[in-house]
């Protein structure tokens, strides 16, 4: 008996290590966006894991110079071999309009794991509607990565841009003018 309960036990002991999570196939198929880079390395798998839960981030918002740098780490369902990888953005506010691509050379030709990164600007995203003062206050995007533009995707992610906190002060500011203008026009 004292036999039987002591494989039991050992038993029960090898199966979280059997069973260990790793980071690609706890996030499989998604992207974790950041405004910060990554760390190049972790303690453990379980480090790395809740790192990623920690700083994935869905919400963003330009600087004043109208910039964003996101960060981005895709995490794929197998191991893709490849010295090239394509990143897709999309703008998905109203429908889906696509902006650009970008490549993405990895430092190894086996991966399930691909960090990148990459600068979005306010006015190449939003292009005529940039002056637009009825645009709205965030705009969603979608992010892809795949092989190639036309490959099936490997993982995505979505997030949303806010306007930046200058760019609400200025239409505040528009507004203001606006309203005093009408109102000295009705006094006239």
């Amino acid at each position: 008996m004292r036999r039987l309960a002591a494989l039991i036990f050992l038993t029960l002991l090898a199966v979280p290590a059997a069973h260990a999570r790793k980071p690609a196939d706890v996030f499989k198929g998604k992207i974790v966006t950041s405004a910060h880079a990554f760390p190049a390395r972790f303690k453990s798998d379980k480090q790395f894991i809740q790192h990623m839960k920690k700083v994935d981030k869905k919400t963003f918002e330009y600087s004043d110079e109208g910039r964003l740098s996101l960060e981005f780490m895709a995490f794929f369902r197998r191991t893709e071999t490849g010295r090239e990888f394509t990143g897709r953005l999309f703008e998905i506010t109203d429908g889906q309009r696509f902006l650009f691509d970008f490549p993405i050379y990895p430092a190894q030709d086996k991966n399930r794991i691909l960090a990148g990164g990459t600068v979005l600007r306010r006015d190449e995203l939003l292009g005529e509607a940039k002056d637009d003062l009825n645009q709205p206050e965030q705009r969603k995007y979608l992010l892809i990565i795949s092989r190639t533009a036309n490959s099936p995707v490997l993982a995505e992610t979505k997030f949303v841009i806010n306007k930046s906190a200058a760019e609400r002060a200025a239409e505040k500011a528009r507004l203001e003018a606006q309203k005093a203008a009408a109102q000295k026009l009705m006094q006239e």
